[in-house]
């Protein structure tokens, strides 16, 4: 399916900001989130710009001459750089404003690590104010490290960083040509979140049994190395991580019981988790009302519903799909998009947070819906009648006036919901960010 670009404004507004004021322009996301796609955006929308894509696994010189076969045409001068300075140095000689993408700059950094120090000298020394470098980049890892670590040689050159996320569910509805208050288009949905090159695979009037099978489970799936990619671009390749990574997606929150399925210490998984965390693959998530810091409550959950369903659904089920009654298999992906729909109306409040404690309390929404007010919220990925609601609603608050959280709480008024699919849905698609 032709996907037409779908609205970045607010990226589009920034990156040409960017542009326009710095030498540095610093694009990080997840892989096929859609930079590459913003930048040439960007570009027919009149923007000056001279792109690469760094060659993987290649030698400097091949990767220099990669770069300057892409970039001659804006210099205009016939001359084969040697090394990463001279390549630098012609960099400076368009007259006018302009741009130097360099995407998958990773890439680059590991063939020669000492890339970003040449990068470094040329911006403070040598970079005329009207040449303005992009560093665009898939691995959340290596880009953090690059610019975000307070030692990286290229630490504080960019303004700010660019950091380009996955769209809202209406977008793949206009994209895939669904209807937003459908639940069939949110169970699609769920199985591919907002990553743009994923919706290209869709085909019109697909089911989501249809989707999951051609997806995932058929004989040359579409995305049958996607998750081997990704993995690897964020480094995460040693056995314990990909098995650590495997547990977490296939329900093991806590530490303890993620080290029990991998049979091994707790201790020796805290360097595992943090490269996952790092990765944006995985998130610790914190009881509402607790320290990030000092919370030893911690649950380490997937969050990218692509990665989600690889590791929830397609992997411990792969085998035996084929076998099992369509009723199953439709139950399992229901199961998977309330995970998804949950956590995609928890998003649409920053202070909102799951509670959970010891026992039977766990609660899917708890946030500060104003400065006097905590809004205590259950989720349901269906309609829910009046008579189920009422009972929903004792419940929950049973649950909350047994937990610690409303000791804590006993100052603020609390105001008790439950969220089903009919009005979840509509603040979904009403609120959630371009």
């Amino acid at each position: 399916m032709d996907i037409v670009f779908l609205n970045r404004n607010r990226d589009l507004h920034d990156f040409d900001e960017e542009a326009r004021e710095s030498n540095l322009v610093v694009l990080m996301g997840r892989r096929r989130v859609g930079k590459t796609e913003l930048i040439r955006e960007w570009a027919r929308r009149g923007g000056v710009m001279a792109y690469s894509q760094a060659i993987e696994s290649a030698s400097v010189s091949q990767q220099i001459q990669q770069l300057w076969a892409d970039f001659k045409g804006s210099v205009a001068l016939d001359i084969e750089p040697k090394n990463w300075e001279e390549l630098l140095q012609l960099m400076t000689l368009p007259k006018d404003r302009h741009v130097f993408v360099l995407d998958e700059f990773p890439y680059l950094v590991a063939s020669d690590r000492s890339l970003p120090s040449r990068i470094q000298k040329w911006l403070d020394h040598h970079c005329p104010p009207h040449i303005t470098l992009c560093l665009a980049g898939s691995s959340q890892t290596m880009m953090q490290q690059l610019f975000y670590d307070g030692n990286a040689a290229l630490y504080g050159r960019a303004r700010r960083i660019l950091n380009i996320r996955p769209l809202a569910y209406r977008y793949f509805c206009e994209a895939v040509k669904v209807a937003p208050k459908d639940p069939l288009s949110f169970l699609l949905y769920s199985m591919v979140g907002g990553i743009p090159k994923y919706w290209r695979a869709f085909q019109p009037n697909w089911k989501p049994l249809d989707a999951a099978y051609q997806l995932f489970f058929g004989e040359n799936a579409f995305f049958d190395n996607e998750m081997l990619r990704l993995t690897s671009d964020e480094h995460i390749t040693g056995a314990s991580s990909m098995a650590a990574l495997e547990a977490i997606g296939r329900g093991a929150h806590k530490p303890i019981e993620i080290a029990g399925r991998l049979g091994i210490k707790q201790t020796s998984l805290n360097k595992v988790l943090s490269a996952l965390v790092t990765s944006h693959i995985v998130r610790r998530d914190i009881p509402f009302g607790e320290s990030e810091r000092t919370s030893k409550r911690g649950l380490y959950r997937v969050v990218d519903p692509f990665v989600l369903f690889h590791y929830g659904v397609y992997s411990p089920h792969k085998s035996r799909w084929s076998i099992y009654e369509a009723a199953t298999q439709q139950k399992l992906l229901n199961d998977h998009a309330s995970i998804v729909f949950e956590e995609s109306y928890r998003s649409l409040f920053p202070s909102a947070s799951r509670y959970y404690e010891g026992g039977d309390i766990e609660i899917d929404s708890v946030r500060f819906s104003s400065e006097t007010t905590i809004t205590v919220s259950e989720v349901k990925f269906r309609p829910v009648s009046a008579s189920e609601k009422s009972s929903l609603l004792e419940k929950l608050k049973r649950n909350f006036e047994r937990s610690q959280l409303s000791r804590f709480a006993a100052k603020y008024n609390i105001d008790y919901v439950v969220v089903d699919w009919r009005q979840g849905i509509s603040d979904i698609i009403r609120q959630q960010p371009d």
